[in-house]
């Protein structure tokens, strides 16, 4: 694998009105989703927004696990505490998350995602999955090997040269913006010798245009065959990344591949990865 750096150096942290202001973040009362809570602690103290710890569950019944949570959690300020009881109006955990989030202004989910086990729930995990699947919003994902971090120093947006790859970049230049950190774009391309200048110049038009947007800008393009293992081992053993990726194509031989990568990486990121639905 070969790597093609490029920089644009403008910074800066001006952030959009609309901007999330409240992280609700999903837990079970299990220790990984104590790691949740703290992440989204951590982001909603630099961010100036509030976090929620939703239970979807049948009231009372997680109590024990919600409260045996935030006082592992150690959490210097008081969460807002909500539970999301399962009905005949929400047939499933991911319906009730998914509409106790709809009603809530400028929120966004984290939750953590335990395993590998449509498409994305298969390879995900049943309650994650299908929350990717059915959102029409972000989601800021915990795979099985992040951990936490009291800092989190860059946004990564992996892109691949289509037209989905606007919707990522969009929310990860908003992050980057409003946790005052660089952004990096990166592309993984196939090795292809003869073509290589014209997929670098993809990343590098991209970072042309977006250098007047306030947000410290960087690039690479990276060579191999693997998206997944190439965007891992790029990344590193750092837990203070925040990887941002698509996560549906529009025709279903690419939504099988991408579905893939994208599970691929959340199992195996060490920080959170942000998956963000692109318009029809």
């Amino acid at each position: 694998m070969t790597v093609e750096p490029g920089v644009s150096n403008k910074s800066g942290t001006a952030q959009r009105d609309d901007f999330y202001r409240n992280l609700i973040a999903a837990v079970d009362g299990s220790e990984f989703s104590v790691h949740v809570l703290r992440a989204a602690a951590t982001i909603a103290d630099v961010i100036d927004a509030d976090v929620t710890l939703l239970t979807a569950g049948s009231a009372g019944v997680d109590l024990p696990h919600v409260a045996a949570a935030i006082e592992t959690a150690n959490l210097a300020e008081p969460l807002d505490i909500e539970f999301v009881g399962i009905d005949k109006a929400h047939p499933s955990t991911a319906d009730a998350i998914l509409g106790y989030a709809a009603n809530v202004d400028n929120s966004i989910i984290f939750m953590g995602s335990h395993g590998r086990s449509g498409l994305l729930t298969v390879l995900l995990g049943s309650v994650s999955g299908e929350i990717i699947e059915k959102s029409h919003a972000p989601v800021m994902l915990f795979g099985p090997k992040s951990r936490s971090s009291d800092r989190y120093t860059r946004i990564v947006a992996c892109v691949d040269g289509s037209e989905f790859a606007l919707a990522i970049i969009e929310e990860a230049e908003a992050w980057a913006k409003a946790l005052g950190v660089p952004l990096w774009l990166i592309e993984v391309v196939e090795p292809e010798p003869n073509l290589g200048g014209i997929e670098t110049n993809y990343v590098h038009n991209v970072a042309q245009k977006m250098k007047d947007d306030g947000v410290e800008l960087q690039w690479d393009v990276l060579h191999s065959k693997h998206p997944a293992k190439a965007i891992l081992e790029w990344v590193g053993d750092d837990a203070g990344t925040i990887l941002a990726l698509a996560t549906h194509g529009r025709t279903g031989l690419r939504r099988v591949l991408l579905g893939s990568v994208v599970a691929d990486v959340i199992h195996g990121a060490s920080g959170p990865v942000l998956t963000c639905v692109p318009a029809k």
